[in-house]
């Protein structure tokens, strides 16, 4: 709760107290949950329009395994291993399933989530 109110998103906030929050999970390497191998085995890579995740850097997100991170004087590291294209990436991603259960879209990381209300709408009209 702590890192909710001061680091992400900061700024004070406190969820609801209607709020269900659950245990933290790995989402990629040797020990991701088995619905995010899943999805991640249904649709590899986002669908959002190639970007350089930040100034400076080398790659798009798309064709990016490792990044540089500037706090470890450029070195390459990796929370989990394996690291393989189709991996979840920093800091959210988001997946949209239809009504019966197959994966319809995967966003990046950069598509905001207010821009997923078209496709949720589209996905309920189907």
């Amino acid at each position: 709760m702590n890192t909710l109110q001061y680091v992400r998103p900061g700024n004070g906030w406190k969820p609801k107290k209607s709020m269900t929050f659950f245990t933290k999970n790995h989402v990629n390497g040797m020990n991701q949950q088995p619905l995010y191998g899943w999805l991640k085995a249904e649709i590899m890579m986002p669908l959002d329009p190639a970007v350089l995740s930040h100034p400076g850097e080398y790659a798009a997100d798309h064709d990016l395994l490792i990044a540089f991170r500037s706090a470890y004087d450029f070195t390459t590291t990796s929370l989990w291993t394996p690291v393989c294209r189709s991996d979840i990436a920093w800091n959210f991603e988001y997946f949209l399933v239809g009504k019966d259960g197959r994966p319809l879209q995967r966003f990046g990381r950069y598509h905001g989530a207010e821009k997923v209300a078209p496709y949720i709408d589209k996905a309920l009209a189907m």
